[in-house]
């Protein structure tokens, strides 16, 4: 299955800061003490991980499992593979990632790495799960 284009048609930070406080708003607490819901809302800063989830390539409740098959899927790019490889490995840190893929990542997927990296988006900085 092929996956369409990109849709995220330039979503800004704010627009991406909405969807993630609409998602901790339907399930509130759970993220702080749910490892797996804590890295789900990592997992969708990430607009291709938002364009899967549009696609019907994953499913709201996904988890790193899902990932893993999906990132199987060759018609993926390298970048989304790299994005897929980085959300595995801050799950499970034996689960490999080469930093050098951040290279390949467009702006707006270096941002969601960056929100990461500074705590922004877990409330502690390169928070593992």
């Amino acid at each position: 299955m092929t996956p369409p284009p990109s849709t995220h048609d330039g979503d800004n930070p704010s627009e991406t800061a909405d969807r993630l406080s609409d998602l901790a708003a339907v399930a509130p607490g759970r993220a702080l003490n749910d490892p797996v819901e804590a890295w789900r809302l990592v997992a969708l800063e990430f607009h291709c991980i938002q364009d899967c989830l549009r696609q019907r390539l994953l499913f709201q409740g996904f988890g790193p499992v899902h990932l893993t098959r999906l990132r199987k899927n060759r018609a993926l790019t390298p970048s989304m593979r790299g994005v897929m490889a980085f959300l595995l490995h801050i799950y499970n840190g034996a689960n490999r990632f080469d930093l050098s893929e951040v290279q390949r990542w467009d702006d707006l997927h270096r941002a969601a790495f960056q929100r990461w990296v500074t705590g922004q988006s877990t409330g502690e900085p390169f928070r593992y799960f």
